[in-house]
This record gives C-alpha cells, structure tokens and sequence, in this order.
C-alpha cells in the first residue's frame, strides 16, 4: 500500500515516540551543560574579530563591509519575495511504514518562514547583516555596542554549521526521496531553493574562507544543536498546522514523521544531529586547516570549490 493510497486514515494526533523524546532530552541536556558563559563568548565578540581581513592584498575592510552587506541584502530580498508571494504546495514523499497521507501542504506569508531551510536561510541573513555593519564601524574607526558584537558572533556560529546541513539534507536525502515517489522536483529547481539550498553554502563558506573568516569556535560547539532540538520541539507540535485539519497531522519534512514504526525517527535525528556536528567541526577547522596549507588565495578557493561541490545540487 502507497501514502497515495485513499485507504489510508487521517491522522489526528501523532506524538513522537518516547525513544525520540528521551534522545532529545538527553541532547538538549548535554548542550546545555557545554553552553558558553557570556564572557567566553565576549573572548570572540570583539571588534578584531569581524573587522579582520584575510587577504588585505585584495580588498580592504571596506569592501570586506559592501560583501557582506551585499549578500544581506540578496538574503532579505529572496525572504522578502517568499513571504509576499503566493507561496508554494510542498509533497512529504513519506517513508513506506508511514500512515500519513501524502497532501499538498499550502505554505503562504508567514509561514514560508516556519521550515528549518527558512529559518537557518533567515538567521544567516542576521549574520551577514549585523558583521556588514560592524565591519562598517571598524572602517570607520567607531565602537559597537558589545550586545551586537555578542548576537553576531552567536548568529554566525549557529547559522554557518546549519547552511551545510540544510543543503547536504536537500542533497542526499529529500531530493532522492522525491525522485524515488515519481514525485515532480520543479520547487526544488526554483530560484529560491536554489539560493536557500545552494547559494547559502557559497555564503557562507566564502566568508570562512575568502573574506573576514570569521570563526566557529569548539567552545560554542553548544550553539548549532540547541538550536536544532528547539526546531525539532517545534515541528513535533506543528503537525496539525502545515495544512487544514480536515488532513490530519502532516510533516514537511519526512524524517520528522512520527508514525512511522520502530525507531526510524529517532535514528533520523540522532542521525541529523551527527551530520550537524560534523558540518560545524569543518567550519570550526577552516582556519587552521588553511593555515596548515599555507598556499594563499588558491588554497581558499579550492576549500570553497570542495565544500559546495559536495553538497549542493541543481538538477535531477
């Protein structure tokens, strides 16, 4: 039997699986205890640190400020555009063992921001708008008040790991997953996706890379996953609002599904949670891993050539 199937009942409640909720208490617990105090953070949350300029033989740091301004403004022109149209249907292509059925969920103003792609596409734009700015300040020679210094540093350091996340996610998980149901991936083809599922790697590896590398440091390690188990509280309650009620609970995202059986979901998120980990030791290895190499610009572009080519994807 097929999620298509009309045999299928609809779903009014849908808890997660008691497994799932141990392993995110067990996470959020964990994260927390590793969480930095704020004068760990102000350690980072320095002028120095977003007015550096990795290769001054190229640009200052005013062009370091219009880069990072530049993209911001990309970033908020595509969130504009998303929350002002008419939005889009997006299909779950659910796991076989689901008991959901597969219902166009209607995503419009607002909520275009609810999904985890939306909202990391949203907090990078946060990044690169407040480092524009600071790195502004410094040029011109004045001070920044330590609040925006430590919300950029925070911002960064969450948003930067997740960018990797969301695109190798998209890569090798919902793209196959939509071409294994015969299911259409023309919204995956559109410039939005690409921009919230590609370019944002670009964004942000070529900060980390090429522009003020701003870092991402093993004490904040924290950050990322908290960030992450608070959107997965937040989907586990949403699954009677990503469409009318009359359609029971829904998922936007399949690994999220909670009715499926065994422990499928929770290996899903533990799986997620080493995936992201593992994208935040690459950020937070960029610097030293360019320094050991020691071969200037061509060394950053190709790091920046390597990474987004083995995540991202444009086609079927």
């Amino acid at each position: 039997m097929t999620n298509s199937t009309s045999e299928k009942k609809v779903i009014t409640s849908a808890p997660p699986h008691w497994h799932s909720v141990i392993v995110i208490l067990l996470f959020g617990v964990f994260f927390l205890w590793l969480l930095p105090t704020k004068e760990r953070l102000d350690e980072a949350a320095t002028m120095d640190t977003f007015t550096q300029v990795l290769f001054p033989q190229y640009m200052d740091l005013y062009t370091i400020a219009y880069s990072r301004a530049f993209i911001a403004v990309c970033i908020w022109a595509v969130t504009l555009n998303m929350v002002t149209s008419k939005g889009w249907e997006q299909n779950t292509s659910y796991l076989a063992g689901s008991k959901l059925k597969i219902v166009p969920n209607h995503l419009v103003g607002i909520k275009t921001c609810f999904p985890f792609t939306s909202l990391c596409w949203n907090l990078l734009g946060i990044s690169f708008t407040l480092s524009a700015y600071i790195a502004m300040q410094g040029a011109r020679g004045e001070a920044v008040s330590p609040l925006i210094l430590r919300t950029a540093l925070v911002a960064w350091e969450i948003a930067a790991p997740c960018t990797l996340l969301v695109a190798s996610v998209i890569r090798y998980a919902i793209w196959p997953g939509v071409l294994a149901k015969g299911m259409p991936t023309k919204n995956l083809k559109t410039v939005r996706n690409i921009f919230m599922h590609n370019i944002n790697v670009f964004f942000a590896v070529s900060e980390s890379a090429l522009l003020g590398g701003l870092p991402v440091r093993w004490t904040e390690i924290s950050l990322a996953p908290l960030f992450a188990i608070a959107y997965v509280v937040f989907t586990w309650n949403m699954t009677t609002s990503w469409n009318k009620r009359e359609h029971g609970v829904q998922f936007i995202y399949f690994f999220f599904d909670t009715t499926l059986p065994g422990y499928t979901c929770t290996i899903a998120l533990v799986a997620l949670m080493g995936a992201l980990l593992i994208f935040f030791v690459i950020f937070c290895s960029c610097e030293k891993l360019l320094a050991w190499l020691d071969s200037g610009i061509w060394a950053s572009l190709g790091y920046v050539f390597l990474i987004c080519s083995g995540v991202m994807r444009f086609r079927d």
